[in-house]
């Protein structure tokens, strides 16, 4: 259970300290090259961290984040991994049960970053 903490800690501390990199290089106009981002989404994590899948595609969902101000969809999750829709919501789910992400009006929402809630999600 440390090294899921130390990962969720990792992907918390790279959105909030500033440390990525020139994320703008991912971007081709408004779109995004999503296995680009994937392949420096798993690059992030810690090498000496035993990672599981669902670990990558939560970096990648922080990155995304970072990068467009939005969540990736499941589609856009699949399509940087090659997984499929199933696939995908099976990470998704299990990532949510272990409390790292929310799924709040069918929407992403990181647990532990700046992009936890926005404020239009507050006031209720």
């Amino acid at each position: 259970m440390e090294i899921k903490n130390n990962i969720v800690d990792s992907t918390s501390q790279h959105l909030l300290n500033g440390s990525h990199h020139d994320l703008e290089q991912f971007l081709k106009g408004s779109t995004v090259n999503l296995r680009a981002l994937a392949a420096y989404a798993v690059e992030q994590i810690p090498s000496n961290a035993s990672t599981l899948r669902r670990d990558e595609l939560l970096m990648f969902i922080a990155l995304y984040t970072q990068l467009t101000h939005n969540a990736p969809s499941h589609r856009q999750i699949g399509m940087a991994f090659d997984l499929s829709k199933t696939t995908v919501k099976n990470h998704l789910l299990k990532l949510e049960h272990d409390g790292r992400i929310r799924v709040i009006d069918g929407r992403l929402m990181l647990i532990g970053s700046e992009y936890h809630f926005p404020n239009n999600l507050l006031v209720r």
